[in-house]
């Protein structure tokens, strides 16, 4: 009974992150077709509903191969690099064993920490802007490292302050739902997940970035 309650705690949290990304992609075309950049545009709707048909078709799944997941968040970064119009470094450090794994994770849950640091660390740098995404083996699961050289997370704070919007609704709202769907993989997994989120600092203590790590519990026998 335990076990098919969280699976369908998991299956609910699931389905809550989908309309937070949908709503921000939105908003990306929305600004690119009121500046006039109707190619741009046209190219990221084209990719957006190969997105789209992605979470259709996984919506009902609560795992998927770690191979998918990477075609998903590749894609996804593809968006992110048009609306960024290329100014992004992006460095992607995939264990060559993932790319055509069959271990099962459950879908969307990288995503989120990703647009993390687009949205509110690299959207307020004015240049010089990099992303890493570290994903191999370890222990009994998939080690993510999720790293930027945005304004870091005290800086982003006082941008949302001054744009009068909740820093607890779409701030924290993506982490919270992953660190929740986390906790429970970790549960029936017996593998801890050791969500951990470092503010980078410089030698005069200034921010420099954001790193995220987490590990992914391998999933291949719940549900």
């Amino acid at each position: 009974m335990l076990q098919h309650i969280n699976a369908l705690k998991m299956q609910a949290l699931q389905t809550q992150m989908n309309p937070h990304f949908i709503f921000n992609v939105l908003s990306s075309i929305q600004d690119l077709i009121v500046d006039e950049k109707n190619k741009e545009a046209l190219l990221y709707i084209a990719r957006f509903a190969k997105l789209i048909r992605f979470i259709f078709e996984k919506s009902s799944e609560l795992t998927i191969p770690i191979a998918q997941e990477i075609k998903f968040i590749q894609l996804y970064l593809e968006l992110e690099q048009l609306r960024f119009h290329q100014k992004i470094d992006i460095q992607l450090n995939i264990s060559p064993s993932l790319l055509d794994g069959d271990q099962l994770v459950p879908p969307l849950l990288i995503q989120p920490i990703l647009e993390n640091s687009f949205k509110h660390g690299l959207m307020h740098k004015e240049k010089g802007g990099s992303l890493s995404l570290v994903l191999h083996e370890k222990d009994n699961g998939i080690y993510c490292c999720v790293e930027d050289n945005g304004v870091g997370r005290i800086k982003a704070n006082e941008y949302t302050k001054w744009k009068n919007q909740n820093i607890n609704s779409n701030r924290t709202s993506g982490l919270v739902v992953t660190q929740k769907r986390l906790d429970i993989l970790s549960q029936e997994t017996n593998c801890p997940s050791n969500f951990l989120i470092t503010d980078l600092m410089n030698e005069k203590q200034e921010p420099v970035g954001t790193k995220t790590e987490f590990l992914i519990p391998f999933n291949s026998k719940f549900f």
